[in-house]
């Protein structure tokens, strides 16, 4: 606010403070960062447990049994050291049912694979989205750091053209709230750039090391 004190114009009292700088991102930041993303995570871990259940089903095409290390060399055959019988019963004979479970486990893991790659590659976007946004609100925010530097020079020059008579109060006004205004896009664009932060911070799943 511009304040007006014995016919002088005061310069802005609620003047925003110098922004500290915004914390980096490095660069080269090592792709396995996206595993920190509990979306990654989740689909990672489904992935895995389809992958381990179609493994079981073609373990079901074997039999059970366990081998007996202390059996006799004169056994009359190998069904007979195992103490397996005549009437043994495996479940590869049921090939048809045991092949239909194993597609079915082996689909299930595709579509689990299908469903990882979906959000493995709309993590990078979002990565991507995000970094090519912070380049240019850092160069938007620098041009008007510059904006906000010939702004005030053009105020100081209408107060010096003033207060020598050469121009009248409402020249001095119209600078000073020009400088004003440059000074809130400034702090709009440092806002967007915060923001801009949160969104990589989410896309990789936390913070990153300062550049």
């Amino acid at each position: 606010m511009i304040e007006i004190r014995d016919g002088e114009i005061l310069r802005d009292s609620g003047a925003a403070k110098p922004v500290p700088p915004l914390p980096g991102i490095a660069a080269g930041l090592p792709g396995d960062l996206l595993r920190r993303r509990p979306d990654l995570q989740a689909a990672e871990a489904r992935l895995r447990g389809k992958l381990a259940d179609a493994d079981q089903r073609r373990a079901d095409f074997f039999p059970r049994f366990s081998l007996n290390g202390d059996l006799g060399r004169g056994s009359a055959s190998p069904a007979a050291q195992l103490g397996l019988g005549a009437t043994l019963s495996l479940p590869f004979l049921d090939w048809r049912r045991l092949d239909l479970k194993l597609k079915s486990s082996e689909a299930d893991y595709q579509l689990a694979e299908a469903e990882f790659r979906k959000t493995l590659y709309g993590a990078y976007r979002e990565v991507d989205e995000g970094l090519d946004g912070r380049r240019r609100l850092a160069a938007s925010a620098a041009l008007q750091r510059e904006a906000l530097r010939l702004a005030g020079r053009n105020a100081l020059l209408a107060q010096s053209r003033y207060r020598a008579g050469e121009t009248d109060m409402q020249s001095w006004l119209e600078a000073a709230r020009g400088e004003r205004q440059a000074r809130e896009k400034l702090l709009d664009l440092n806002l967007e750039r915060l923001k801009n932060l949160a969104y990589l911070y989410k896309a990789l799943g936390g913070g990153a090391s300062p550049a």
